[in-house]
């Protein structure tokens, strides 16, 4: 069942949280929750695509649960679900709801799935709380200024998903190389 809250997600979140990422290679790091989150936890993100490079094969609406020290959250779920795929997102879902390692944690998750990704937010709720009838999951939405615009349209290109696997892997390396290059221009500030 969800829970709805407003503000930061990352200022609300502690050691017995499990915070949600829906991440793909295609996903924008400017302007958006992922922006905020590679900010916050790098390294989780870097893991991601050294986990698609590994010999364990890992497909489209896979998950990885990486374990934290740091106080501010226990554990990250990368749930591999490409923009737009609604179905991939589902079933990084129901593979969080059998989770083991991660059941005696709280959920949160910023609003994922819509906005930018295309996909209507309804949906998605009906499918969360279908998911997760007697689990809470707690759902930020991030706090409007008034007369800001709801969305900001064009601040980055959008990579499609590649269905040749070639093409697949030239595209994570030019994600993992905007990340980078993200990560270096935090770590020089």
């Amino acid at each position: 069942m969800i829970k709805y809250m407003k503000g930061n997600l990352f200022s609300h979140t502690d050691e017995n949280d499990c915070i949600l990422h829906r991440i793909g290679p295609e996903s924008e790091y400017i302007g958006s929750f992922a922006e905020e989150f590679l900010a916050e936890f790098p390294l989780a993100v870097r893991a991601f695509f050294q986990w698609l490079e590994r010999p364990v094969n890992p497909q489209i609406g896979d998950i990885q649960v990486l374990f934290s020290t740091d106080p501010r959250c226990g554990a990250v779920v990368n749930m591999w679900a490409p923009t737009g795929d609604a179905q991939a997102l589902e079933q990084c879902l129901r593979k969080v709801a059998e989770a083991e390692e991660i059941q005696d944690m709280r959920l949160v998750a910023p609003k994922f799935g819509s906005g930018r990704t295309g996909l209507d937010w309804e949906p998605i709720e009906a499918m969360i709380n279908e998911i997760f009838p007697e689990r809470e999951i707690v759902i930020f939405e991030k706090k409007r200024k008034s007369g800001t615009a709801v969305a900001r349209k064009n601040r980055t290109a959008v990579v499609p998903l590649a269905k040749d696997p070639r093409t697949q892997q030239q595209l994570r390396k030019l994600t993992e190389a905007r990340i980078n290059d993200v990560v270096a221009q935090m770590i020089g500030r």
